[in-house]
């Protein structure tokens, strides 16, 4: 049996590009269709397609990959330059 749910998101904390990333994680598990319900608010509509509880699992995922979004955004040029110096003596082993 096919079960219906919506969720909503204010979009002023969840991303257009968050939801549409967990929606591919979870293609074959749940179908969905996406509207912008208002100029704040996102909405999502779920048809699970099996028989595991997704809806717990999805807000989470979805929370999850806002804040991996949010962090590189603030921390990317960060994160580079660690990685980059991280390996920085491994560039010169050979000489």
């Amino acid at each position: 049996m096919k079960k219906e749910y919506t969720l909503d998101f204010d979009n002023k904390v969840i991303s257009k590009e968050a939801l549409l990333q967990v929606m591919s994680i979870y293609k074959g598990k749940a179908d969905f269709e996406l509207t912008l319900k208002d100029t704040n608010e996102y909405q999502l509509k779920v048809i699970e397609i099996g028989e595991e509880e997704l809806s717990q699992k999805l807000r989470q995922d979805i929370l999850d990959q806002q804040v991996r979004i949010d962090l590189e955004k603030e921390f990317g040029s960060l994160r580079a330059d660690i990685v980059r110096y991280a390996f920085s003596s491994a560039e010169n082993i050979n000489e």
